[in-house]
């Protein structure tokens, strides 16, 4: 419960910053992740900086967002979370700019 009022509180910060209609928002908050679209690239990026895991290169930070998972993750899953987030490091190599790395880190990590 208290990750999903993160959520909400990130979402008021970043939505209105980007023209995104909010079934595409509810559909990216469970998982699915809408190709093609500049602004909820972005929109992935403005969350993971409210979250403090992009560094200021514009990258997705491991060991930022590794340390987030014991504050905001329920115990039950911060050991997949952890793992999750090491086998998606090398992710964001592929991509240039900044939108897109961690647009697709954050896709391969949920």
């Amino acid at each position: 419960q208290q990750f999903e009022s993160s959520l909400d509180m990130m979402r008021a910060g970043c939505a209105p910053k980007f023209k995104i209609p909010v079934e595409i928002l509810d559909r990216l908050r469970n998982g699915e992740f809408t190709e093609n679209n500049a602004e909820l690239k972005c929109y992935t990026r403005c969350i993971a900086q409210l979250a403090g895991t992009v560094t200021k290169k514009g990258e997705f930070s491991v060991p930022k967002a590794s340390a987030q998972i014991p504050i905001i993750l329920p115990p039950e899953i911060q050991e997949v979370a952890r793992e999750a987030l090491n086998s998606c490091k090398d992710v964001q190599k592929a991509y240039k700019d900044s939108c897109e790395r961690v647009y697709y880190t954050t896709k391969c990590v949920r």
